[in-house]
């Protein structure tokens, strides 16, 4: 491995091994991807993956809560033409970072076969938090009670 390597594609690549290397007796694993965290960096032949690709504008999409809201909130000015634009941005480097999240599952999955155990194995998906991407009139992040934030998607 070198330095310049996607560190998911590293990640994926020990834990292959780590499963092979499995082969004759039962394993757990746990892999945590570092995408689609900021700065979202795709991996390099993703890069140009999903073009023109903007955020799902919900009704809560630069909206403001008015008096009803909290008042830190009340004061968030309308999101301007260059955040919508760095929102957009934002949200298209993720789901392009997350094409080598998906690629590690296949990966994975392959692996589990190779050593004949995907009818006696488990994948189980989680996330940390929600995040928001101008919901509220408010930047990328993840700090609020509001949905968008706290709830976090589970599955296998």
């Amino acid at each position: 491995m070198k330095p310049s390597d996607y560190l998911t594609d590293v990640v994926s690549e020990l834990a292959v091994q780590f499963i092979k290397q499995s082969k004759r007796q039962p394993f757990v694993i746990e892999v945590a991807t570092f995408a689609p965290h900021a700065p979202y960096t795709p991996a390099p032949r993703d890069a140009n993956a999903f073009p023109g690709l903007k955020v799902p504008q919900t009704p809560a999409y630069d909206a403001s809560l008015g008096p009803a809201g909290p008042k830190w909130l009340s004061r968030q000015p309308p999101l301007t033409p260059l955040d919508k634009a760095r929102i957009d941005e934002d949200f298209r480097k993720r789901a392009q970072s997350v094409l080598a999240v998906d690629m590690m599952i296949g990966a994975l999955q392959k692996a589990v076969a190779a050593i004949g155990q995907e009818n006696n194995t488990y994948f189980v998906f989680s996330s940390d938090n929600g995040y928001h991407m101008g919901d509220y009139r408010l930047m990328p992040g993840k700090m609020t009670a509001f949905d968008t934030d706290i709830h976090a998607m589970l599955s296998g």
